[in-house]
């Protein structure tokens, strides 16, 4: 699967090429070293329990959030935007019965005003 490299992207792998640790594992942190399963695991729950603390009325719902739901979520979101077809791509499903599965809509679909 390729990902056009585009938008805030650039600015992204620009920011990654100007460090001087290179790494060529997927997830590095800020300094360019890569991230182990347990780093990565330890900042999301810190941002998780950051979040929650400072969205008292959402705390409950982040609190359920789980670090998996953030694959779902990335193709909720680019199922709004572009249909079925383009989140089954960005996926890389073969079925659109599977992507599907993925997408969710739990605050309702968006849809555009009639006016």
């Amino acid at each position: 699967m390729r990902i056009s490299i585009e938008g805030e992207l650039v600015g992204v792998i620009q920011r990654i090429n100007g460090r001087k640790v290179m790494s060529l594992r997927l997830l590095n942190n800020a300094e360019g070293y890569p991230m182990t399963s347990f780093t990565l695991r330890g900042a999301f729950d810190r941002a998780h329990f950051l979040a929650a603390d400072q969205n008292p009325e959402l705390s409950t719902q982040i609190k359920e959030f789980q670090f998996r739901d953030l694959r779902a979520k990335a193709d909720t979101d680019k199922e709004e935007q572009l249909g079925m077809s383009a989140a089954q791509a960005q996926l890389g499903h073969t079925t659109p019965t599977m992507t599907a599965h993925y997408v969710r809509h739990r605050k309702g679909k968006l849809v555009n005003p009639t006016k």
